[in-house]
């Protein structure tokens, strides 16, 4: 169950970057992939960690049944990230509020 909610939730995601024309063709580069920095923030913008490193990262959790992350705040950061454009990407915070409710619940975690 929590694995179809989180893919349900990771497609809105998808649907939302694309709708905000976050999504990109261009993947960033290698050395911006090795960033150690929480979300690469010191290499790319957030939607970029979320498309090329977030949901491909849970796609494979989910496709191999390992467990899902059970401590997880994507949102607080997109808050901050987005803040000059928080009208435009209230649903997108909304979906990854959504996204961390669902990853850090105890029902969540008791279900691995």
């Amino acid at each position: 169950m929590i694995y179809q909610k989180t893919t349900q939730l990771l497609e809105t995601l998808r649907v939302e970057l694309q709708q905000l024309e976050f999504w990109s063709a261009v993947p960033p580069s290698t050395q911006a992939l090795k960033s150690s920095a929480p979300f690469c923030c010191d290499m790319m913008p957030l939607h970029s960690w979320l498309q090329f490193i977030f949901i491909p990262k849970m796609q494979h959790l989910i496709a191999n049944q390992q467990p899902l992350p059970t401590k997880i705040a994507i949102a607080p950061f997109a808050e901050v990230a987005y803040a000059k454009d928080s009208h435009r990407t209230r649903n997108l915070i909304a979906i990854l509020v959504a996204i961390d409710l669902l990853l850090s619940t105890q029902d969540a975690r008791e279900r691995h």
